[in-house]
C-alpha cells in the first residue's frame, strides 16, 4: 500500500473481523500492541493501524529486498 501522506511504500495485513471470534479479535489487538513495542533489526518494523470498515489494517515497513524465502541461506555450516 502507497501511503499518499509521505507517498511511501508500505506492507498491509488486513484482517477481516466478522470472520473472527471476540477471543480472535482480542488476540488480533494484542499483536498490534506487541509490534509497536518492538525494536530490532531483524523484525520488521511496525508503523501503524487502523480499522476500516470490518477489517484491522496493520501497517508494516516496506521491505525492498524481498522475503527470507527469497534468499538462500548462508551459513558456515551450509553445504551445497
Amino acid at each position: 500500500a502507497k501511503d499518499r501522506r509521505n507517498n511511501r511504500w508500505y506492507c498491509m495485513k488486513q484482517i477481516q473481523l466478522e470472520a473472527h471470534t471476540e477471543e480472535e479479535r482480542r488476540q488480533a489487538d494484542e499483536e498490534v500492541y506487541m509490534l509497536s513495542s518492538l525494536d530490532h533489526p531483524g523484525i520488521v518494523r511496525y508503523h501503524e493501524h487502523f480499522v476500516h470498515e470490518d477489517s484491522l489494517c496493520v501497517v508494516m515497513h516496506y521491505c525492498e529486498g524481498g522475503d527470507l524465502s527469497q534468499h538462500p541461506k548462508r551459513s558456515p555450516r551450509a553445504t551445497l
